[in-house]
């Protein structure tokens, strides 16, 4: 049977007024639906016969690591902060992996100290990308924090290497990978050009799928937060449902937008694949498993046996099988601690993105009898307290927060960062032909058997293959408990 699994998950970050005004040298544009597209070509034809700022068409070479503008004082005049483009995309886009895992690995540890019981699914890919959109009309210290948190020192232009991901997947037929993302602007708010040239070209295309998750529109919308805040939220949550396919419907929560708020960031992710190697429906079973509570319950069980890159990681006393999806880009690694008990100290010592790169590393391919929970999780949170764990603290503050490259008119601050996220996992459709795939062979196949059994909470991660970066990542303590906080 064809074993699906489909990831909704989606990010909204809230941009509020501060309350204070700064003096306005050099006029920002006012968005609206007529002059968007107009205004944002001529800035890009006036910045191509200026030798004074950075030609986003045909940037100069840059080898220089990104680094955020500084804080402006009010007499301050606005100058271009389009980043130059690398000429090395791939090495970009290695780079932009290395960052993701550890972005990863730090965030998933933050959130397993705020939370040891429940079942967690989130997108690192999303939050970073709504967070790197942030990042582009950032300035000073409210920069370096998102740049530091999301470990962008080595990256020249994360801004292009996130465009340059996000295409990879244009045309795939083998899964879905709808990425979205959503500008929603008051329609009295003016923003800086140079901020709004950065997200068009970079962020706000449509989805690279040419499967579209649904009828959204336009990736920018013109809202009137200051005149009816309690429709736009309507509004929005209608947008994002229609991304989501209707799995995600009430994200951003009554009272959240108020008339202070100025622009809304989103980011939508849908994902459907299906196994190279796929269970066999009439393999699964009920069998026990062991929560970290205590006791047994039985759950849906699939088992497999298969050749599949694999290994004992010693170090963290668990095992880690890579499950590759069709197309050959993506593939979900489960981390499984030997010990009924050891998702604790799995969590422990699991210490960066090196680390979780490492494990990847030393699978090799070798015969595996897999035992896997059919589950399905739902998750939500605002993280506003966990990226200010994680150093992102200005942007939060009415008095710090420095984001004068979205608009230097008016002070604004990050209010509210929503996220959410499902997955399901199932046994659906008939019988599939036989599949043909690389099998990834790094060493002989072992001859004793090697059994992996998920009967206890696991870990995780969804990555590509190709960059590493993380889509997704999660852990499961109870496959039957599905949690939304």
């Amino acid at each position: 049977m064809k074993i699906m699994y489909n990831f909704i998950i989606v990010l909204v970050i809230l941009i509020a007024s501060a309350g204070s005004q700064r003096h306005n040298r050099d006029p920002a544009v006012g968005l609206d639906s007529d002059n968007y597209d107009r205004e944002t070509q001529e800035h890009v034809e006036e910045s191509n016969v200026d030798s004074n700022k950075p030609n986003i068409n045909n940037p100069q070479p840059s080898t220089t690591p990104y680094q955020p503008q500084p804080s402006m004082t009010p007499h301050q005049s606005q100058s271009s902060t389009t980043p130059h483009q690398s000429q090395h995309p791939s090495t970009e886009s290695s780079t932009l992996g290395r960052a993701s895992q550890d972005f990863t690995v730090s965030l998933m540890k933050e959130l397993w100290s705020q939370d040891s019981r429940n079942n967690m699914i989130v997108s690192p890919i999303s939050i970073s990308t709504a967070l790197a959109m942030t990042m582009a009309g950032a300035k000073g210290q409210t920069a370096s924090e998102i740049m530091n948190a999301l470990h962008f020192q080595n990256l020249v232009n994360p801004h292009n290497a996130y465009r340059e991901e996000a295409k990879k997947y244009y045309g795939v037929e083998d899964y879905q990978l709808n990425m979205g993302n959503l500008m929603f602007v008051d329609k009295k708010f003016n923003i800086q050009r140079d901020f709004q040239t950065i997200l068009q070209q970079n962020y706000l295309f449509e989805v690279q799928d040419p499967r579209p998750a649904g009828p959204a529109g336009d990736p920018l919308f013109i809202a009137d937060f200051a005149g009816n805040p309690d429709n736009e939220t309507l509004n929005i949550n209608q947008v994002i449902s229609e991304k989501t396919k209707g799995k995600i419907t009430d994200l951003i929560p009554e009272g959240a937008i108020t008339v202070d708020t100025k622009l809304v960031l989103a980011n939508a992710i849908y994902f459907l694949g299906s196994w190279v190697r796929q269970f066999d429906l009439r393999k699964t079973r009920p069998r026990p498993f062991y929560p970290l509570s205590g006791g047994e319950k039985n759950v849906e069980m699939m088992f497999m046996t298969e050749h599949l890159n694999s290994a004992f990681i010693e170090k963290h006393n668990a095992d880690m099988v890579e499950l590759p999806y069709k197309g050959d880009h993506i593939s979900m690694y489960v981390l499984v601690p030997r010990e009924i008990t050891g998702i604790t100290q799995l969590q422990h010592s699991l210490l960066n993105g090196g680390d979780l790169q490492t494990m990847i590393s030393s699978l090799y391919q070798q015969k595996v009898h897999l035992f896997l929970p059919k589950f399905k999780l739902e998750y939500g949170l605002n993280m506003v307290e966990t990226l200010k764990s994680l150093g992102i603290n200005a942007m939060f503050s009415d008095l710090h927060a420095d984001f004068s490259g979205i608009s230097n008119t008016t002070a604004v601050h990050v209010s509210g960062v929503y996220h959410q996220a499902t997955v399901d996992v199932d046994e659906k459709g008939t019988e599939a032909a036989a599949a043909t795939a690389i099998l990834f062979v790094n060493r002989i196949a072992l001859p004793a058997p090697y059994y992996v059994t998920a009967n206890k909470p696991f870990l995780f991660f969804i990555s590509d293959r190709r960059s590493g970066m993380v889509l997704f990542s999660g852990r499961v303590m109870d496959p039957i408990s599905p949690v939304s906080n």
